[in-house]
């Protein structure tokens, strides 16, 4: 061979040679469409066949996972394979409910349902117990039968102020509340009032009802104010139960009880003539409300004995 062409064969193998070499060498390359195993690839996002498959064998078999597009690895964890209609409800993935698994039932009555994009429906609900109050309610409170962050007077408070309290409604049209305070709100959205009462009214009432919607009573009060329930005097101070006398005591504040006032333990009653000057028993007024005028004068009316006019006398106030 002449050596001009020893030369062209060595420099065309040379140049073919090059041409012909081939990369064995692997690395990532996430969306070629090629699943390159060697390299570490677990999935290739344009290649859907190498991962749309892979929730099979987790707890959300029926979902699509998907395949990371930097480090080609499948993703098919439970908020990637959760599935709106596998009766699942994935909190994770926005769910609120699944089919018919509706998870959360209604504040109080009706039934929820469950949209097409697991999202709840709750426009079926009764809106009493949703936390708000809203026309028709006094009270509303997420747990219901729970206690009243801020207790609600019965006979309401603040009157002629912003920050006025209306009075709770009685059973009775005419008898309002006078004391207690509601501390419950019940089911049905209305404040529980077995704690209510009326005492303050400053009259001895006995048992009354308390709530509107059973027949709940409140214990019989044995005073209010000055009224006192004389059967109940006349058994605790028997010796000052003679006619036209009272024991000296003071109603207690709940009305269920008294205690003794400072002074002699007997007193005139409302109504009593006022003693004379000197006399051991004084009106009981006087003791409840000491430095005031404890009598008070009035004109009876005319006796039997002709008398056209009547008679100017002090009676205990």
């Amino acid at each position: 061979m002449r050596p001009w062409g020893l030369l062209f064969a060595v420099v065309t193998a040379a140049v073919v040679g090059d041409a012909c070499l081939i990369d064995l060498t692997h690395s990532r390359a996430c969306g070629d469409g090629t699943t390159d195993r060697l390299a570490g690839e677990e999935c290739d996002p344009a290649d859907p066949d190498s991962y749309v498959e892979a929730c099979v064998g987790t707890n959300r078999p029926s979902g699509v996972a998907a395949c990371d597009p930097v480090e080609c690895t499948i993703i098919n964890d439970e908020a990637q394979c959760a599935y709106c209609g596998d009766g699942i409800i994935d909190v994770a993935a926005g769910e609120e409910c699944d089919g018919n698994n509706i998870g959360t039932p209604c504040w109080g009555e009706g039934q929820p349902t469950c949209t097409s994009t697991c999202k709840l429906d709750v426009s079926t609900c009764d809106s009493c117990g949703n936390g708000i109050v809203e026309p028709g309610e006094e009270c509303d409170e997420i747990s219901h039968g729970g206690d009243i962050v801020n207790p609600r007077p019965c006979a309401g408070a603040n009157f002629g102020q912003p920050n006025q309290v209306e009075p709770l409604r009685s059973p009775y049209q005419n008898l309002p509340y006078t004391s207690g305070s509601a501390v419950r709100c019940l089911d049905n959205c209305t404040y529980d009032r077995t704690s209510c009462g009326y005492c303050g009214n400053y009259n001895q009432d006995g048992p009354l009802r308390v709530s509107i919607f059973d027949e709940t009573v409140s214990l019989a009060e044995v005073c209010d104010g000055e009224d006192f329930d004389d059967a109940f005097l006349d058994e605790q101070y028997p010796f000052c139960s003679q006619e036209g006398v009272q024991a000296n005591v003071l109603c207690r504040s709940d009305c269920l009880g008294v205690t003794p006032r400072e002074g002699p333990p007997c007193c005139l009653p409302k109504g009593a003539p006022c003693a004379t000057d000197g006399a051991a028993l004084r009106c009981c007024y006087e003791y409840a409300h000491p430095g005031e005028d404890a009598c008070l004068p009035v004109l009876l009316p005319p006796g039997g004995n002709g008398d056209s006019g009547g008679i100017d006398a002090d009676l205990c106030r």
